[in-house]
Formats: structure tokens, sequence, C-alpha cells
């Protein structure tokens, strides 16, 4: 039966509602599967463990000259005089770009702020000034730092809520208000409720500004031949980057190819055309030869990327018996100088939509800080919100006496609070009880929890915490694959999806092969490459899968109808009896005749055209709030002379539908909670405030966690419901494992000690002073 489903977009200032194209509904997968939902092992595993694998940084082209930035040492001032000619006595030197000469090009966000390449007013410390280019890297750097610039200083500040109470900021929401007017979300009547109501609470916490420190820097590198430009791009959505610097360039998008078979993780950072991009690609015109711009790791740390900092302050009523009934909550965060990429800081989806609670009212404000401008880092917002409000919600359970679980049960909501649609949930259950009821299960959440606070105060305490997270991973159109079988037997996907380092390829050739027969190892996965594949949505927000995979499944399932109709007329078996698996048709045996069975490659030979081609798109969603749910309960132990904590111990249940390869479900898990504990524990980015500058733009200073970081005992659990929102019933899992990690840690910290941590990181220093105030040293 086919379907079509409907999505709002604006035209010419109009809203239309386009429809998706038709196609026969496939249904979710059964219980049983061959390919999917087996632990097989990446398609490209081989490549990079043997080093072939070829990233954007790594390459090298003939001819190839190189790109660096020469950036302000001011958080913000006016340029008085530049002086290249020590610079271009460097040997090597080829050219030099300044602001004057791309005064008209800039990035945009997604709200249409801009942002300029270069500058000759610098706003935050490291801003680009100018780009040079010489033979070689080293010539390059030497270059740039023989660039003479003076400086006019000029009044700036890297504090939001200083910047907050002199009106400089902007709405931090989805929607743009422009300046000094907050983003504000309003249900029902808070001023009311919360005059009826006997308990309230109310607690500020805050969060640090936090950088990606991907493996792989930002990178791009440019040829340019006849009119087209080829770029190799470190990203997370070659069709993206295309578009954006095509517009720069005043190009059509067919004279722009993008690559990006490999990158070295982006966490949100690589969605879009960076400065890098369009310098390299304007260097390569101007030059006629090859231009490779890669950001060092220093650069990484002055760059417009990272987490922005967040002040929210949260006002909860709730009634005796454990019922919310409002929630008030204002939240600042850091959007740098510019407004742009205001949107990724913003805290306020997780109060409005987390918890059925009918008065709700939010206040977002980016502060227009002098740092640099925010980008999406994995669960962007969400992150910074969960610390807050899961804090909030174990506050109030706490004062009312009730269990932090059992509060949060009684909360859910039946329907999506801020939309009214329902919830796509597990089959007859709500996907975050059942996370919470599993993950207490798995953890003995009750008994231990009961254990920490009987036991008596050593120098080592012990707590139990638990957070939760809702996360919308429905994913969805556009994305079309196409699948090719060629007549001995291999196969080629075709999907413009990045992968990011999660086993995007790996996921999407098992689909495949669950389909057509052709074996995991004999399918070749070529994507992200805007030349060969078709259109897809960069990865990111937790969608790859769950947008791409079912595209890859209908294409799959044009390929099986072909490959099952030839084999039906060689093995004379209804299709309906013939199997594909193993690189084989079969008619398994029966009371009349025995099995027999004939090579994929032999039906491919035989097929019209020597080789089987079937094409796929992705079907629109149902009219519901498609989510990722999640829980985690953590144990922490706490040194009271030392301030150091330790997780020793954390389950984290995960509701994303079907698993399509239960090791890559555990290593999102284990990648999204060791960044959790970074952001709870360790990470910060540090700045002067006398002089913008960042104090600690390295790896050395700014503590990322290791493997050697993760609890001792760690579990990673699916709560594999599949649910009919799409033909795999699987959700995106991207995000949710990082929403609520600090939020449970910092609530085991309350367990052991007894006094809440409010500001992230939860260093040593902040445990030693919350215990001993430093007003009460002698």
């Amino acid at each position: 039966m086919a379907s079509s489903e409907y999505t709002e977009v604006v035209v010419e200032g109009r809203k239309v509602r386009l429809r998706a194209p038709a196609a026969e509904a496939i249904p979710a997968y059964g219980a049983a599967t061959r390919v999917v939902g087996t632990a097989a092992q990446r398609v490209d595993a081989l490549e990079k463990v043997t080093g072939r694998a070829v990233y954007p940084s790594d390459l090298r082209l003939p001819g190839m000259v190189h790109a660096r930035f020469v950036r302000s040492a001011r958080a913000h001032a006016r340029i008085t005089s530049m002086d290249l000619s020590h610079a271009e006595k460097v040997p090597g030197f080829l050219a030099a770009i300044g602001p004057s000469e791309l005064s008209e090009k800039s990035l945009k966000d997604m709200l249409g702020r801009e942002l300029p390449i270069l500058t000759e007013e610098p706003k935050y410390y490291g801003e680009e000034i100018l780009a040079v280019c010489a033979e070689t890297d080293d010539a390059a750097r030497a270059a740039a730092r023989e660039v003479r610039i003076t400086y006019e200083t000029l009044p700036f500040s890297v504090d939001p809520e200083e910047r907050v109470r002199a009106g400089q900021f902007v709405g931090g929401g989805w929607t743009p208000t422009g300046p000094g007017r907050p983003a504000v979300y309003e249900r029902g009547n808070v001023q009311k409720a919360m005059a009826a109501a006997n308990r309230i609470i109310e607690r500020t916490y805050r969060t640090a500004p936090n950088v990606h420190s991907s493996i792989e820097p930002h990178a791009a590198v440019a040829s340019y031949e006849e009119g087209r430009w080829t770029v190799w791009e470190s990203t997370q959505g070659v069709f993206a980057v295309r578009e954006e610097l095509a517009a720069m360039l005043g190009a059509p998008l067919l004279s722009v190819r993008v690559i990006g078979t490999h990158m070295g993780g982006g966490f949100g950072s690589k969605v879009s055309a960076g400065k890098y991009t369009f310098i390299a690609a304007y260097l390569a015109k101007k030059l006629g030869r090859p231009v490779r711009c890669v950001q060092d790791r220093s650069e990484e740390f002055v760059s417009p990327y990272g987490r922005p900092p967040s002040v929210v302050t949260i006002k909860a009523a709730v009634r005796p018996d454990g019922k919310l009934l409002a929630i008030e909550q204002k939240g600042i965060h850091a959007a740098g100088p510019y407004g742009f990429g205001a949107e990724w800081g913003h805290a306020e989806d997780m109060a409005a939509e987390m918890y059925a609670c009918d008065n709700v009212r939010t206040e977002t404000y980016a502060a227009l800080t002098h740092t640099p401008p925010p980008c999406a880092m994995r669960a962007p917002g969400h992150a910074q919100a969960a610390f807050s409000l899961e804090q909030m919600m174990d506050e109030i359970a706490r004062e009312i006496g009730m269990d932090p679980v059992e509060f949060r049960l009684k909360n859910l909501p039946a329907r999506d609070p801020v939309s009214g649609k329902p919830i796509a949930v597990p089959r007859g259950s709500h996907g975050l009880a059942e996370c919470l009821k599993k993950g207490g299960e798995l953890f003995q959440w009750k008994k231990r929890r009961k254990e920490t606070r009987d036991a008596p105060p050593p120098r080592f305490r012990r707590g139990v915490g638990v957070a939760a997270t809702a996360w919308s991973a429905g994913g969805g159109p556009p994305a079309s694959v196409v699948i090719r079988i060629h007549a001995d037997g291999v196969a080629e996907l075709f999907a413009g999806a990045a992968d990011i380092g999660t086993g995007t390829r790996t996921a999407l050739a098992q689909i495949a092969s669950e389909e057509t027969g052709v074996p995991v190892d004999r399918i070749r996965v070529t994507n992200a490459d805007t030349a060969l594949t078709s259109y897809c949505l960069p990865s990111y927000g937790s969608l790859t899968l769950a947008s791409t995979g079912p595209a890859v499944r209908r294409a799959a399932v044009a390929c099986r109808r072909q490959l099952l109709s030839i084999a039906s007329d060689i093995l004379e078996a209804p299709e309906k009896n013939i199997v594909l698996a193993g690189g084989r048709a079969t008619r398994p045996a029966s009371r009349k005749t025995p099995e027999s069975s004939v090579p994929i490659a032999k039906l491919v030979e035989l097929s019209a055209s020597r080789e089987i081609v079937g094409l796929g798109e992705r079907e629109g969603n149902p009219d519901m709030s498609i989510r990722s749910h999640g829980a985690q309960f953590v144990a922490v132990e706490v040194d009271t002379e030392t301030g150091t904590i330790e997780v020793t111990d954390l389950v984290a249940v995960n509701d994303s539908g079907r698993v399509i390869n239960p090791t890559m479900f555990k290593s999102q898990q284990y990648g999204g909670v060791t960044m959790g504990l970074g952001m709870g524990l360790t990470e910060e980015r540090v700045y002067d405030l006398e002089t913008g500058r960042p104090l600690n733009p390295n790896l050395t200073d700014y503590k990322v966690p290791t493997i050697l970081d993760q609890p001792a005992a760690f579990q990673a659990v699916p709560l594999e419901v599949p649910y009919d929102g799409n033909n795999l019933g699987a959700k995106g899992l991207g995000e949710p494992p990082i929403i609520p990690t600090a939020a449970a840690v910092a609530n085991a910290v309350y367990d052991a000690i007894g006094i809440r941590l409010a500001a992230l990181p939860l260093t040593p220093k902040r445990v030693i002073d919350a215990l001993h105030p430093p007003e009460s040293k002698p």
C-alpha cells in the first residue's frame, strides 16, 4: 500500500505543505533477522587499522601549497596597521589575503546570521584577520608569524551574565528575536500556579565552555581545474558544504564537488563550511594550484567552535504528592560577538518537553560575548539543560521525600507537552519509563540507595545518582540511495551520508545485505561524495541511521524483488519460498523436492541489463513526536581529603529502537558517556578575564577523558522494542548517551557528601570548597 507524508516548508515567505513521494509501505523488521542485529565487523576496519584510509588532513596532491591564518592577539580591537613586508621575504611565500579583499564574504548560520571570513575589527581572541599561503606548511606558519599588526584595543567582556546585564544579547532559541529580546516559550499560567503552590524550589546551575577536541582538526584541501572545484573536507555533511561554498564563491552547485569519505570526528562542529574551506577554495582558483588549509590543535581552541557556557536558573513548584505544577526557567549562554550560532546554546527544550507540566515559561538569552561563536556540540543545549533540570528533579524529590526514580515516573507525559502529538514509544509502554525501570533493576537502585544513606561518613564517601533524557531522533527525508549488484556478485552502495566514526558504512551494508543476500564483505560502500552519491542530510542530530537507513532498505528491497523474480524461474519455486542469503538464492528442501540454490552472481548475469539496480528514498515520518529515551544510574566515590571523584559504576539504558549492530550501539554509549564524564568532571575552556585570552588551548591543560577514565563497571543496555515510524524500526542514538551523564554524577555526589555542587566541571577544588568553604578556613 502506498503512503504519502507531508512536510511544511517556507517558500518565498509562504508556508507550503509538500507531499513526499508516494511509496509502498515496507513493514519494520520482525523478530528474526540474519544480518541486521549482528556484530558485523566494520567494512572499513582494515583500511583504518593499516593506515590506508585517507583523511582530508592527510591528503597531499601534486603541486599543493599551504594556507594559514593570522589571528587576532586581542579580544576586541581595531586594526590600525598591517605590515606584510617581513612575511613576503619568507622563502616560499606566495600570497596573502586581507579583509578588504573578502569584505563581502561571510559564513551564515541556520538563522541567517553572518560571521565574516576575515575582519579588520576582531571581536574575540584568535579571530581570523589574514590568510597567507606558501609552498610548505612550515613556510606558511613562518609567514603568518612575520605579519606585524598594530591594534587599538577596545572594551570587551567574556562574561555572559555581565553582557546580559548590559543589554548585549539576542534571543537564544530557534526563532530570531532581534537585539535585547530573549526567546520566550510559555504555556499555562506560571505565576498563578506558583502562587497556589506550597512547595517551591529555586536554584541556579552553571556549565563550562567545552571544546569538541576531535581527533582530526578542521581541514580542507581544494583544487580548481577547468572552472570546477574539488574539495576534500573533514565534514559531517558534504552537500551542506557544497551549497554554502558555492553560494560564497558565486558558482553553480555543479561547479563544486565535495568529498568527505573519511573524517576524524566532528561532534557537531563540522556540519557546515568553515572559513578554512572558503580560503582553500578561493586561493586554489587564485593561484591555480591545490591548497591545503588545516588548523592545528591550538587553533581548535580559538576558532568559532565549541559548547558555550550556560547559567540556568530554575524555579519549580510541586504538589505534596509529587505532581509538577510549574517550571520557570531563565537561561543565559554565550553566543560570541555576532550572535552567530546563538541557537546552539539554547537550554529551554528540556524544561518544556521532558516532563508533564501544565505551566511552563522559559526565557533564553544569548549573550554577545567577546569569545568564539558557538556551534553544535553533541546534544547542543540538551547537555547543559539536563545538568540543571535533572538536578532540580532530584532536589524536588528529596524535598518531598520521594524516590527520585518514582518522582520522574510520576511526571512522564502521555503526549508531547509542546506539540501535543503522541509520543512514539515502545508498544504499550513509555520508552523513558522502561529505561528507568530497567536501569534501576540492573543497578539495584533501591538497595544501593539505602546502603549509601545508612553508611557512616568515612573519608571515602559513596553515593548513587540517576538522570534521564529524551531526544528527538526520528530522522527523516530527504535521503536517497542507489544499490548496484554486478555480475560477479559484488554490490555497490552509494549514499551521501558521512560516516563520522560511528560505523554508518557498516550499518548501511548490513541493511543492504539483509534484503539482497549479498554478504556484507562483498558490499562496497561509496559515501559522502557530491559527484557520485545522491543527496543525504548531514550526519548530525542523531539522524543519520534513521534517515539514510530506511532509504537503503527501500533500495535493497527493489533489488531483492528483481533477484527473486529471476530466481523463481530458475529454481521453479514461488518467490515467497526462496531465501536470499550468503550470496545465494536457495529453495529450501521440501517433502517432494531437494534443496536447490543458485549464486546471486548468476541471477545478475541472467538479468536483462547484467546488473541489478535499486533506488531508495526516505519516506516521511508519521505525525507523532519521535524520541529516543535514556536513563543513567551512577555510583561515585568521593575522597573528602583530596576532593577527587571516581565514578565506579554506571548503567546506561537507551530506547533507540531496533539495534542494527550491537557493537556499534555499545560504542556510541561508551563514547557519549565518556564525553559526558569529561563535561561533568574535567573539561573547561578557561579565559583570562583581563585579556580575554584562553589559558588552556591544548590537550595538556584542557583535560579530555580517555578510556582509562571510564567506570570499571559499565553496562550499556539497549531497550530494543522497535517502533513503527520507519521501515527499520530504528531511532537515533548519537546524542542521548551524553545528555544525562553530568547530572547523574552530580546527583550521586550530592548523595555522597550531602552538598549540592551546581557548577561544572566538578573539580577537586569545587568539592573541597564545598566541604570546607574558604571563608570558614582559618
